[in-house]
């Protein structure tokens, strides 16, 4: 991990439990290599607040409009963030992130496609199937499922990592796994983690 992201981890870390303190559970599932982490999205503490959680340094998608920001933009460019153009998914976009993950980076990504408005979960954009099917990526990565999660009204939050998932040569093959059957499947395994989140109170 770069100095410089850790030391803004750290600082992050701070932030997040004076704002809204928090629970994670299953932190040991995010593999030490590449792979995709995929989570709802209901903030926007939620990229600083995953990254906290399982202590390894990430890249993601922002949308472009914030590295017009002065100082912000710089800063999260520093952190590792991409530009995404939220009109739709260019090959530019999509190259960007491929690029990362082939270099066995992190990649933390909402397939919802933007924040929610409640605790239910949204169908995810066709944008996570057309990263983990990308044919630039000889083997799939592992896709993580995130789940985070409220509990009112002392706004604590809990982070739930599941269990990595990873299509093999015989999935790709599938006709249930095309790109709606991959969406399907990210936004199933984030909502297991929604029902195990809401059984447990900190």
């Amino acid at each position: 991990m770069r100095p410089w992201y850790r030391l803004n981890l750290r600082l992050a870390g701070m932030v997040l439990r004076w704002v809204a303190p928090y629970t994670v559970i299953g932190a040991d599932n995010v593999p030490t290599g590449g792979c995709i982490i995929a989570a709802n999205h209901r903030s926007y503490f939620d990229p600083p607040l995953v990254a906290v959680a399982c202590d390894q340094e990430l890249y993601f998608w922002a949308k472009h409009e914030l590295f017009k920001v002065p100082l912000l933009g710089p800063l999260i460019r520093s952190l590792n963030a991409i530009p995404l153009s939220r009109e739709q998914l260019r090959k530019s976009d999509l190259q960007a992130v491929v690029e990362m993950l082939t270099r066995g980076k992190k990649l933390l990504v909402f397939p919802e496609g933007g924040r929610g408005h409640n605790a239910s979960l949204r169908p995810a954009k066709r944008g996570i199937a057309s990263l983990v099917l990308h044919p630039r990526l000889s083997t799939p990565p592992p896709i993580v499922p995130c789940y985070i999660n409220w509990h009112p009204p002392r706004r604590h939050r809990m982070v739930v990592f599941g269990p990595p998932w990873q299509l093999n040569s015989i999935d790709t093959r599938h006709p249930e796994f095309n790109s709606a059957g991959v969406a399907d499947e990210v936004m199933r395994r984030i909502g297991d983690l929604k029902l195990q989140a809401e059984c447990v109170r900190p």
